[in-house]
């Protein structure tokens, strides 16, 4: 299951009719079946004071799994983003922004074996921007289970310390830390690639299974400025590690 931290809220798959207030931060979320989920669509959502906007891809029936996560995701996050609501409008501000949620899950990998879907967005609520939105969610469909990083690992250590050494290598490369504040910038890749499960939650299956795709936040390893950065990883650096009910699922092993 992936992580739901305050800077990387999530929307809501699961809305209500435009133009009708929002209802208690309590009020329990709608129930939406597999099947109902499995439909593409935008679901716009307008009440006093905010705006959402959700897009999510067509999902199959045979995806239930899937279809599950996205809903206890998305109810975890619009129960957070209503009650943040609600106490913004007890506040004695009288200048009080539209508060806008956006947010679009696009399938970034699908295969027999596969289903990777990966959400972004942002939640703006007053200042010069938004705070952005990431989350990852891979199914395993031989198994119809959704899968962590640390779940793609024999052992969990040895596979993040293979992820680490690769990304901080590559990144520190990449982005060429420079200029009057090199050592700070250096610093944040350094710590942004620690071999800790969190530093490496949100990631993707790659297009012909031959690897991931990394998925660092803004802030993470980088400023807001540069967006979420991306970093393919070959299955080369971690495929020793993988556990061997998955061997068969990444594609050179099939070849």
């Amino acid at each position: 299951m992936q992580r739901l931290a305050p800077i990387w809220l999530t929307g809501c798959l699961l809305l209500s009719a435009c133009d009708q207030p929002p209802p208690p931060p309590d009020a329990p979320a709608s129930r939406v079946t597999p099947a109902a989920a499995s439909s593409a669509a935008t679901m716009p959502d307008r009440g006093d004071g905010y705006r959402i906007e959700i897009r999510f891809p067509q999902l199959s029936v045979d995806d239930a799994a899937l279809a599950d996560a996205l809903r206890a995701f998305a109810a975890r996050a619009r129960r957070d983003f209503l009650t943040n609501l609600a106490q913004r409008r007890d506040s004695a501000d009288t200048q009080r922004p539209e508060w806008i949620l956006h947010l679009e899950f696009v399938k970034r990998a699908e295969s027999e074996d596969w289903l990777s879907i990966v959400a972004k967005g942002d939640v703006y609520t007053g200042g010069a921007h938004g705070n952005p939105l990431l989350a990852s969610f891979n199914l395993h469909r031989p198994t119809r289970r959704l899968l962590g990083v640390g779940d793609l690992f024999q052992n969990a250590d040895s596979g993040l310390r293979a992820l680490s050494a690769f990304a901080r290598q590559s990144l520190t490369a990449k982005l060429r830390p420079g200029g009057h504040d090199a050592d700070a910038a250096l610093r944040r890749v350094v710590d942004g690639t620690e071999p800790r499960i969190e530093n490496f939650t949100e990631f993707a299956i790659a297009d012909r299974a031959d690897g991931i795709v990394l998925l660092f936040p803004p802030y993470q390893i980088a400023a807001y400025a540069e967006g979420v950065h991306e970093l393919a990883v070959p299955l080369r650096v971690f495929g020793a590690s993988l556990k061997p009910e998955l061997r068969d699922s990444f594609a050179p092993a099939r070849r």
